[in-house]
């Protein structure tokens, strides 16, 4: 993080008028043990991103089901 601003407390205007939809996660919990939930949007820095995903790799969801 930059030294040279504070931090944001509220998720800018511009974040804001894209509405975008929940924040789904994965979160590990244990060793082998994850949990998908809804989390909060991160709130966008003076220097950061927001990255949107347009796919991912199903192939990778049949590695969960064994």
């Amino acid at each position: 993080m930059s030294h040279y601003h504070q931090l944001t407390a509220e998720q800018p205007e511009s974040v804001k008028k894209l509405n975008l939809p929940g924040n789904t996660s994965v979160v590990l919990l244990k060793k082998q043990t994850i949990e998908v939930r809804d989390e909060p949007l991160p709130i966008l820095q003076p220097d950061g991103v927001l990255v949107k995903v347009i796919s991912t790799d199903k192939s990778l969801s049949l590695l969960c089901d064994k």
